[in-house]
């Protein structure tokens, strides 16, 4: 065994970005996470436990890898001849970046510090399905009380 693993996202289609290109808008010093799937997968990775309840991948703290762990993509476009495994060349100073995005994220969830952007937040094509608002794309903020059902409108007999 050589200890390294493997965490790999299949993408099916005509064109797949590379793991960098998909989770980062820019590959320079300033680069801003805008996915942070494959950075997530690795910090799972620290919740595997083996028979005998030792830990398979033995992530520390502050995020350093004892165990070698490569992610990338699996390109599965319609030619077979063109697929292509595409790993990511992240650093472990990216890493540390990733889980700070991750964390600043969960602070923001918290202070329910959304903005509705109807650039980003479109319908979906779920049409006028109940759950239309989780499944669009970026977030929504409304001015309605914690209490209001379907967007204000409250159901007869509810208080």
């Amino acid at each position: 065994s050589t200890g390294e693993w493997a965490v790999l996202d299949y993408k099916a289609g005509a064109s797949v970005d590379p793991p960098e290109k998909a989770h980062q808008k820019s590959r320079d010093r300033d680069h801003q996470w805008i996915d942070l799937q494959l950075p997530l997968y690795r910090r799972l990775l620290s919740g595997i436990f083996d028979g005998d309840g030792r830990r398979v991948i033995d992530i520390d703290v502050d995020g350093a890898e004892q165990s070698r762990i490569r992610l990338g993509f699996v390109s599965l476009p319609r030619d077979v001849e063109e697929t292509e495994f595409m790993m990511a060349s992240w650093t472990e100073e990216d890493f540390v970046s990733a889980e700070d995005a991750a964390r600043q994220v969960v602070r923001r969830l918290r202070e329910a510090s959304f903005e509705f952007d109807p650039e980003v937040t479109k319908a979906t094509r779920y049409g006028q399905d109940p759950l239309e608002p989780l499944l669009t794309v970026g977030w929504q903020a409304r001015n309605e009380p914690e209490d209001a059902v379907d967007g204000g409108a409250q159901r007869a007999g509810e208080q």
